[in-house]
């Protein structure tokens, strides 16, 4: 063991206590130092040591080629994500950094579509090992979040997996709503989410996709309980309906400015013309 003290495991936990992952890497001696509590304080202490598990996990997954040595790093990350999740607290800024490190993962090039799929159920379900209805939609929201500002920028190669996570976040969302027994306070905050980010995420194709997605995967769990009351039924389908009245208020306004557009032009034009006929 005395070998092994200046290296890391991928999970972050101490070499006698895990045995469920093979993969070490070597980092520098100045990292593995515990740091001084006095000047630090447990919070920062506990980021410091997200962010660097996240590193070296993505730099492992990043070096193995075959789906043989992905499985068993994915089996790995899983140990680990269930630990963390469940024996830690996190607050909005360690779940956005979460789910950057989790984009992160899915952006790699070297992963195939088997991988990604994988990585896709993985990080979606890995919120049923969170406790509180607090921390689980705090989970879903900065997830939904940092996948809204990065659409954009994932190109058509990529574009199938996260279309896969976006469904499969959504999808636990009424998983977990069906494991409440359907408790209106449950349903209450989720609707109350979705209609935030339905209302104020600026990315309209995501907002649209997330939307569509909202519908089809509601249907699929929703089907499976045909006595579902009729209040549950609304309130379920309120962040849909405020977000169809969105659309149709911007496509108003959208309309209007463009009216008003056309008769300055014209307006504009006809004088112009008067102007040469003088």
């Amino acid at each position: 063991m005395s070998r092994l003290r200046h290296w890391t495991h991928m999970c972050g936990m101490g070499l006698l206590i895990c045995n469920g992952c093979d993969h070490y890497e070597r980092v520098e001696e100045s990292k593995t130092k515990r740091p001084n509590s006095n000047n630090i304080s447990k919070t920062k202490i506990k980021k410091v040591m997200l962010a660097r598990e996240m590193r070296i996990a993505l730099m492992l997954i990043k070096k193995l080629n075959n789906n043989d040595e992905k499985d068993k790093m994915l089996r790995g990350l899983s140990k680990w994500l269930k630990i963390r999740l469940t024996h830690h607290y996190f607050t909005k800024t360690d779940f956005l950094m979460l789910w950057k490190g989790f984009f992160s993962f899915m952006w790699i090039k070297s992963n195939t579509i088997y991988t990604q799929k994988k990585l896709a159920k993985l990080f979606s379900k890995s919120v049923h090992c969170l406790e509180t209805r607090k921390t689980i939609i705090l989970y879903i929201s900065c997830a939904l979040q940092i996948l809204a500002v990065k659409w954009s920028n994932i190109n058509h190669r990529r574009r199938d997996s996260f279309f896969t996570l976006v469904e499969m976040i959504i999808r636990q969302t009424f998983v977990i709503c069906k494991n409440q027994s359907w408790n209106m306070k449950w349903v209450t905050k989720f609707a109350k989410m979705f209609t935030q980010l339905f209302l104020h995420e600026k990315n309209e194709d995501f907002t649209m996709y997330m939307a569509e997605m909202y519908v089809i995967e509601s249907a699929k769990i929703c089907g499976k309980n045909g006595n579902l009351p009729d209040d549950i039924i609304r309130k379920l389908f309120t962040p849909f309906i405020e977000c169809m009245k969105r659309k149709e208020e911007l496509h108003k306004k959208a309309k209007k400015e463009f009216k008003t557009m056309r008769n300055r032009i014209t307006l504009r034009s006809v004088r112009y013309n008067e102007l040469i006929h003088v």
